[in-house]
């Protein structure tokens, strides 16, 4: 028995971010700390003689239920469609089938600060190292293209149903700034005063120290 449900940044459509991580094991590198730190993580715990897709896919199977439902790789000449590819994401497809059935119950809020976030790529063919690893078998990403979002998840994706909220935030934003806060509140029909709402920050991670403590360990 549901009575609302509320999503923030939430890629019900997914997100082409998954990509590279699902058909070649490849970290995305906006944050050299954090590719750092999710390198280390893979590197201690796959096999001998994984290779870094199949420790993604074994280690972190969920990254295949953010791979994108919709057309987001172009050949150079057109969007290939997306239920041609060898890579599928048949849990979210699944989901989205009947997603309709709770719009009456949902509602979703997206950031819509940036015409720089990630909607897909433009591929090329396999290189020979591709095709002997069998990574990017729906092709090697050659340029990125961007829309409108939070700078991490489209508002295409993040924004599904009849009721929706845009923000002109971003991805963190849309959770701890002010107006934000306000607007999930007043979505959610809870009472409240502008002075009870204290807004939160952004998590700085910079500078840190990364330690891997290995099993058994003191």
């Amino acid at each position: 028995n549901i009575e609302k449900i509320i999503t923030a940044g939430s890629p019900h459509q997914g997100t082409a971010k998954a990509y590279p991580l699902v058909e070649a094991g490849e970290i995305e590198r906006d944050s050299t700390l954090i590719w750092l730190m999710q390198k280390l993580f893979f590197q201690i715990n796959k096999n001998t003689f994984q290779t870094d897709k199949e420790a993604i896919q074994a280690l972190m199977p969920s990254a295949k239920d953010l791979f994108p439902i919709y057309d987001f790789l172009n050949d150079g000449s057109s969007y290939i469609p997306v239920d041609s590819l060898q890579m599928k994401n048949v849990t979210l497809k699944s989901f989205s089938s009947n997603f309709s059935d709770i719009f009456d119950s949902l509602i979703t809020i997206a950031g819509t600060n940036s015409n720089m976030t990630l909607f897909g790529y433009r591929v090329t063919s396999q290189n020979a190292l591709d095709i002997l690893l069998k990574n990017y078998v729906d092709g090697r990403p050659a340029e990125n293209i961007y829309d409108l979002g939070d700078k991490t998840i489209l508002s295409s994706s993040a924004l599904v149903g009849n009721n929706k909220a845009s923000l002109a935030a971003d991805h963190a934003e849309i959770i701890y700034a002010f107006d934000s806060i306000k607007t999930i509140l007043n979505k959610l029909g809870i009472s409240y005063e502008d002075s009870q709402i204290v807004e939160g920050s952004k998590t700085n991670i910079t500078p840190s120290l990364i330690f891997a403590i290995l099993s058994p360990a003191e």
